[in-house]
């Protein structure tokens, strides 16, 4: 017997007859991250669920010891801190806080050229019947035996169920029937998680407990259960489809084929790649193809995406709060109820319903087949306390008696229901569009600098200055007094004067009016580039142009839109994030100066400006329009990188961006004759005369 296995079995038996109270538990673990859970944790030792053990036992482990590390002196030492796990245990400080030997087992347990036992299970790996109880046990007491630590913050659903709500809010929910067991909606729903080909054999159980555990609001429990196994699922089809059927298993000292490769995207090929990596053969992913659009966009956005929530990776890696993914703490209302996030139920997020219609349009679209003889009475056995047990005759036994509950029919009413429901989940995954895909960020972006701007407008459009002299003889020699008038231009009818004050320059506006033509000719440069590609498109896309045209701005959004639906979801904007940092600066320097205008003018109806204030107002009349045009020739330059992708024109982009940033600093301080400076100096470089001029036979895409 290998020493693991030793070691193993002797925690398992430790733990078989050890005793405590979770009131003694509870004062065990108080003060530590995912405290609650582990005493679900310890619970479902007892009942025998080693799968659930081993899987969110590693996942807390992890969690633990990074708070170990972050709170020793060494973490606030360190240059280059630890991020994967493995560097983790590396480290002097993990293996001085650890009992004796500790850190040696860790290795043994999690390393890459070890049992590797985390990536196992949560990359779906390893079946529930495949859990060896000593390693779930040994992972149980590893667990408790870790020294306290101060836990970090943790990441909570909240702001991702606006999202969804707001734009994408799934057809499909759950409940369960008065008495908590799952209706026959849950039933039937069931029967299409076992009889599709998409759901490996091993993992049909595990899924069909995560659609009870769903439906009767277990978030947390539910996501746990679902994600190895869809993950699982969806590298079968990958091997097939990109015939490399080697990466269906784990291989020791090799990257595994992942979902989202965590923390190592580069060195991992990832199922939803766009090319399939040489050493499996090259080419482009088939996947892609053999997957609804829709269906990449959901798999993208809920676990590979930057901005999205990356269930997945958070939940496997335990840094996300499951107090808050599961409603629980406000549920109780401050009491116990003797069950912590994993087994409290009743609660529902936007987040836990799109994943659930997503498994369910998986199952649905992908060809069914019949379920073998069987199939269905092999699996797990230790999921009952869960509801996820089903037997031979499909149905779900009451916990310990797999046989005892006779099969419920459904009546022609409930399969109608329920297959209204399954096509609605398909129709949503088909229609889906992504979310949080730095492209359809850039353009959420770039709708907020359109809204700044015209903002903007109407406050530079409300206004009018000049400058008048009156001869001065009061002094010897005579000499000319300069006086600044503002006035006011309201929508309707006519203007009035709101302020007069003497100036001591009579010039004050030079330098933006020498600057205003040539930041006019480039602008209207930029829009016929526009308005010709468009023009490219059709006359629907002609009439439509974009959104920094003069024209056509009514309907714009929808154009961008309908453009942003063609790009393959994998493929972004080049310079894309830059590109939307600009976007950034432009809005902040647009809503500076929309907010600078009027209280400036207001202060100085109320008589309380002095000369620095004055000089500022004048400065920022006078650069008023010159301000806005710089920030629309920009907005411009960003959407004609979009329209146009080219990667040679990030580098430009890049050179825009430290401009805008500077310029946004600038406006901010109310610096408005440096900023007309700056624009002056920033326009006439090399590099801006090349992008600035419409060339001659521009090839557009």
């Amino acid at each position: 017997m290998a020493a693991d296995q030793v070691v193993a079995e002797a925690s398992h038996q430790h733990l078989q007859h050890w005793t405590i109270s979770r009131e003694e538990l509870q004062l065990l673990t108080e003060g530590r991250a995912h405290a609650e859970a582990l005493l679900d944790v310890v619970s479902l030792h007892a009942e025998g669920d080693f799968y659930l053990v081993l899987t969110i036992g590693v996942s807390l482990l992890e969690r633990g010891l990074f708070d170990l590390y972050h709170d020793s002196p060494e973490a606030a030492q360190d240059d280059k801190p630890p991020t994967i796990l493995k560097d983790l245990l590396d480290t002097d400080a993990i293996r001085r806080s650890l009992p004796e030997c500790g850190a040696q087992w860790l290795r043994l347990l999690f390393h890459p050229r070890c049992l590797n036992l985390r990536n196992l299970v949560w990359h779906g790996f390893l079946t529930p019947e495949e859990v060896y109880p000593g390693h779930a046990s040994l992972v149980l007491l590893l667990l408790l035996s870790l020294p306290w630590a101060k836990p970090r913050p943790m990441w909570t659903p909240a702001a991702f169920d606006s999202f969804f709500e707001a734009e994408r809010q799934p057809p499909i929910t759950f409940g369960a029937q008065h008495d908590g067991s799952p209706g026959p909606l849950v039933l039937h729903l069931r029967s299409v998680v076992q009889q599709s080909s998409f759901v490996p054999p091993g993992h049909q159980r595990t899924l069909c407990a995560a659609v009870d555990a769903a439906s009767k609001g277990r978030t947390a429990l539910f996501m746990i259960l679902a994600l190895p196994a869809v993950e699982q699922a969806l590298r079968r089809v990958f091997a097939t489809v990109n015939e490399c059927p080697q990466m269906c298993q784990a291989t020791c000292g090799q990257y595994y084929s992942t979902l989202d490769g965590y923390g190592q995207k580069n060195k991992h090929q990832l199922l939803l790649e766009p090319e399939v990596r040489e050493e499996l053969g090259g080419g482009r992913n088939r996947l892609l193809r053999a997957l609804a659009p829709g269906m990449v966009d959901a798999c993208f956005d809920l676990f590979l995406l930057d901005a999205g929530p990356g269930l997945r990776g958070k939940l496997a890696h335990g840094d996300i709060d499951l107090l808050a993914l599961s409603g629980a703490s406000e549920r109780r209302g401050g009491h116990s109820t003797g069950e912590g996030p994993l087994l409290i139920g009743g609660m529902s997020h936007a987040l836990d319903q799109v994943l659930l219609s997503l498994i369910v349009a998986l199952c649905a679209e992908l060809p069914r087949v019949e379920a073998r003889p069987g199939t269905e009475a092999e699996g797990p056995k230790t999921l009952s306390r869960l509801g996820g047990t089903v037997n031979s005759r499909g149905d779900a036994p009451e916990p310990g008696n797999p046989e005892a509950e006779p099969r419920r029919e459904l009546d022609e009413a409930t399969r109608e229901q329920t297959e209204v429901a399954v096509a609605a989940c398909v129709t949503y995954l088909r229609e889906y569009h992504t979310i949080f895909h730095p492209n359809v960020r850039l353009l959420q972006r770039m709708l907020t600098v359109r809204a700044s701007l015209e903002a903007l407008k109407e406050t530079i459009a409300g206004m009018r200055h000049g400058v008048s002299s009156l001869q001065d003889d009061s002094k010897p020699g005579g000499g000319t007094k300069y006086f600044f008038k503002v006035w006011r231009r309201p929508p309707e009818g006519t203007e009035e004067l709101a302020v007069e004050f003497e100036a001591k320059q009579a010039h004050l506006g030079e330098a933006c009016a020498d600057i205003e033509p040539s930041l006019s000719a480039l602008v209207d440069q930029h829009a016929r580039v526009v308005r010709a590609i468009a023009e490219q498109q059709g006359p629907d896309e002609a009439r439509r142009l974009g959104l920094f045209t003069e024209t056509g701005r009514q309907s714009a959004d929808h154009s961008l839109r309908d453009r942003l639906r063609k790009l393959d979801t994998v493929e972004m904007v080049p310079g894309v994030e830059c590109l939307r940092n600009i976007c950034d600066a432009c809005a902040l320097s647009a809503e500076a100066l929309d907010s600078h205008l009027p209280g400036q003018l207001a202060a100085a109806e109320a008589r309380s400006l002095r000369s620095t204030g004055r000089r500022q107002l004048a400065q920022m009349l006078h650069a008023r329009r010159s301000v806005a045009m710089a920030l629309h020739l920009a907005m411009l330059s960003v959407e004609l990188q979009l329209w146009e992708q080219k990667p040679e024109h990030v580098a430009f982009c890049r050179k825009l961006l430290a401009f805008i940033g500077n310029f946004q600093v600038l406006c901010e301080a109310q610096r408005y004759g440096e900023a007309m400076e700056r624009i002056g100096a920033f326009v006439s470089t090399k590099a801006s005369k090349a992008y600035f001029v419409e060339p001659a036979g521009r090839q557009h895409k």
